[in-house]
Parts: structure tokens; sequence; C-alpha cells
């Protein structure tokens, strides 16, 4: 008995000496609060443990698996949807763990490699408001393998990662009426990069995102069109590290409403944003200094249509940029500053027709833009500034405007001529546009401008 409650523990392969202690301590909420440890000093190990109060048939608690020396602490209040599990063992044997927790209207589900003196799982959940916190210490970083899952009510909250940190955590802000939220991973910076995904499911809305981390802190946020609302914008926020590559899903009544896909090295505050009018865009922006994306894709799923953008950018004195959207979309496709390089752009794309463009800056080099034989939009516009001693006085450059846009193979070659120091060009350009003398092209070579010729 324990507090006025009947308590029943069922062991199944039971060891010869067994040294065993419990205590439940039920809060003045009745069932809704309850404090509970477990204690197992044992002759050999046990295929599985489970302790039963009350007269349910479903265990409080299970462990299968579990080695012979053992100590459970846990600690339950649904009312303010806090709670923690903590296990201790007493031997150093490499195994793995299934733990089983059903207490009212809260299931919790746990497998994990059990390689720690000690780990405590613990989490602070307010299903009103649509915020969280679930996080993990232990005391060491070996490598360790676990999944968990918590369901309270017909809320899910589950993730799996392979783990070699002493710290991970997860928190959320989340509002479904607006249809915005913000997620927000973090770690501790000893024990290399985990591997982790991670669930949040209510009723017919799920959101899923997968992340390879290399950065302590990754934060996620959303705001996504409404009704009365038509701007939208999603966000990513690293701190300015080279952080991971990260999958991430939004799904609402089995219709994937956003897919976000990326393996990113970026500045701060990275963002995308859009107007929606019956399934037109307008306004798309991007903000951020991004210094790698590669295979990056987005996918939106406006009301009547969905967007898709896809991609690969590499940004440096050599790099890449190339995209590719399915359907009609105007864009200002570039806007990155730092003290060593300036890009900004525009132009309007037409549906299913991939760009192109790689350059190498320096007195020798090359720029190149390829549209696959298919026009792309019918305007644009590029400048790019780049200064090799990163002080913001740009020394070498270009810009290009055109009216319409844009159905070429273009590669120009530079290098400096060695008797006249003057800049030479070697220009291919195939098929030539017909609009080709309205184009405004300028070239910025050791802080001079040039007007380029025409033709070339």
């Amino acid at each position: 008995m324990q507090n006025g409650n009947l308590v029943q523990f069922e062991v199944v392969d039971l060891p010869k000496r067994i040294h065993a202690s419990c205590g439940i301590d039920l809060g003045e909420f009745g069932d809704l609060s309850v404090a509970s440890f477990a204690e197992l000093d044992m002759s050999s190990d046990v295929e599985r443990f489970a302790l039963y109060f009350k007269d349910n048939e479903i265990p409080f608690i299970s462990i299968e698996n579990f080695p012979r020396k053992l100590r459970y602490e846990g600690f339950i209040d649904i009312p303010d949807g806090v709670g923690n599990l903590t296990f201790y063992r007493g031997i150093d044997e490499v195994r793995e763990i299934n733990v089983n927790l059903v207490f009212d209207i809260i299931t919790i589900t746990k497998s994990f490699e059990l390689k720690n003196n000690f780990i405590r799982l613990a989490w602070d959940i307010n299903l009103q408001d649509g915020q969280g916190d679930i996080h993990i210490e232990r005391d060491s970083d070996s490598a360790m393998a676990f999944s968990t899952s918590i369901t309270i009510g017909d809320w899910t909250f589950a993730k799996s990662l392979e783990l070699s940190n002493t710290y991970i955590g997860l928190s959320w802000d989340i509002n479904r009426e607006e249809r915005m939220g913000r997620v927000t991973f973090s770690k501790d910076s000893d024990g290399g990069s985990p591997s982790i995904t991670v669930s949040i499911t209510h009723n017919d809305w799920s959101i899923v995102d997968t992340i390879d981390l290399n950065n302590e802190l990754i934060e996620v946020y959303w705001d996504l069109p409404t009704p009365e609302n038509s701007h939208a914008e999603i966000g990513l926020n690293t701190g300015g590290n080279e952080i991971f590559h990260n999958t991430l899903s939004l799904v609402e009544d089995s219709v994937e409403l956003l897919s976000l896909g990326i393996g990113i090295q970026i500045g701060d505050n990275f963002h995308i944003s859009w107007d929606n009018d019956d399934g037109v865009i307008s306004n798309f922006e991007w903000g951020g200094n991004i210094l790698n994306l590669p295979d990056f894709y987005v996918s939106v799923n406006l009301p009547g249509d969905v967007l898709t953008i896809t991609g690969d950018w590499i940004v440096g004195d050599e790099g890449s940029f190339s995209l590719e959207l399915n359907r009609d979309v105007d864009i200002d496709f570039v806007n990155v500053e730092t003290d060593r390089f300036k890009v900004d752009g525009h132009i309007s794309f037409n549906a299913n027709c991939p760009l192109d463009i790689s350059w190498e800056w320096g007195e020798l080099g090359h720029f190149t833009v390829d549209t696959h034989g298919q026009a792309i939009g019918e305007d644009f516009s590029l400048s790019f500034y780049w200064d090799p001693a990163g002080t913001s006085n740009y020394r070498y450059g270009f810009t290009v405007a055109a009216p319409e846009f844009l159905d070429t193979y273009f590669h120009v070659d530079w290098w400096k001529d060695e008797q006249t120091f003057l800049p030479r060009f070697w220009v291919i350009w195939d098929p030539l546009p017909s609009n080709w003398n309205q184009w405004d092209k300028t070239l910025l070579w050791d802080y001079e401008w040039y007007e380029v010729p025409w033709p070339l």
C-alpha cells in the first residue's frame, strides 16, 4: 500500500535475489499529479519490470531489458504540463532499455541505449498556449541512440536522435489559428553534431523536422498566409555559424502545407517573405547573409496552388547559383552585403525554367549565365561588387539590366593585358538576345567603371 493505494509489482524472469524499494506520492490533484521512484539491486537481469497501482490493468510504468542495478525517479504534474524522468545505472554494461509510462491522459514511451550513469528527460508543455519545452541531460558525451514520444490527450510529441552531447533541448511556440510559430533547438558545445527528428501532432495537424546539427542554436519560424492576411514569411536564426542540413514539413488534413529542405551555412536571420493574392505571388524577397546553400528547396501550399523553389548556392570568390520555380513569380532574388562583397538583383521568372550562374572573381576570372535554351523571365537585373581587402571599398564588380529576359548562354573571361595594364575580355554569347542594344551593362575593374561595348 502507498498513501492508501494498492501497488502491484510484476517481474518476468525473477532473479534469485532482489532488493527493491519504491514510492509513489499523489499530489493535491489526485490522479493528475504524481511523484515516484523505484530502485533495484538484483543478482541477475530481469526481462521486464512493471508497476501497477489501484485496479489498473495497464501498468503505470514498465521497463524492459534493464540491468540488475537501476534507479528510476519521476515527477508528473498534468495540470501544469511539467514533469521529468531520471535514470541511474549501477553497472557499466551497455544495453537497450525500453520504458513505458502510462498515467491518466499521459503516455510516455522511451527506448535508449544505456551508457550513462545519469540521464534525465524533462518537459514543460502548455497545451492551451501552444508552448512547450523538452530537454535531455546526461553525465557523459558517449554516443547514444534513443527515441521518445509523449502523448497528452490528442497531442503527441516525439523525437529520435543519436546523441553525443550532455544537453539537448527543444522548445516551441505555435499558434494554429494564425498559422504562425517558432521552433528552437539548442545543445551544448561539446559532443559533436547529433541527428534529430522531432514531430508535434495534434488531431489532423503535424509538424515534422529532421536536422543534422552542427550549431548550438537553431531557430525556425514561420508566418503563413491566412484569409485575413496575405503576407507570409519563413525564417531561420543561427547566430551566424555553420549549422545543419534540415528538412521541415507542416501537414494539415493530410495536405502538406510547407516543406523546407536546406543544407546551409548562413549568417544570422535568413528569411524569405512574399504576399499571396488568390494564388498570385508578389513582393517575393529574401534577406540574410548566405555563405553556402547547397541542395535547397521550398514547397508552400497556397490556396489553390503549390509553390516550389529548388536550387543551389555557393557564395565566395569562386561560386555558383542555380534556381528553378514551378510557377510564374516576380522575385527580388538576392540582397546580400558584407565587408567583402555585395550582391543584389531582381528577376521575373517563368515557370519551370532553370537558371544557372557561376563565377570566379579576380584579375583572372569569368562569369557565366546559362538558361538551357529557354527564356526564364520578362526582366532581370543583377549587380555584384567585390573587395578583396574586406573593407567595403569595392574593387571589382559588374551591373547588368535587361528589359526582357532571357534565352541565352553567356560566358565572359577577363584578364589584365601585361603591356597596357588594361582589362581584356573574351565573350561567348549564344544566342544573342534580340534586344541586346537595350541592355545596361557596366564593369568595375580596379576601382574604375567601364561601359561594356556592344557587340563584342
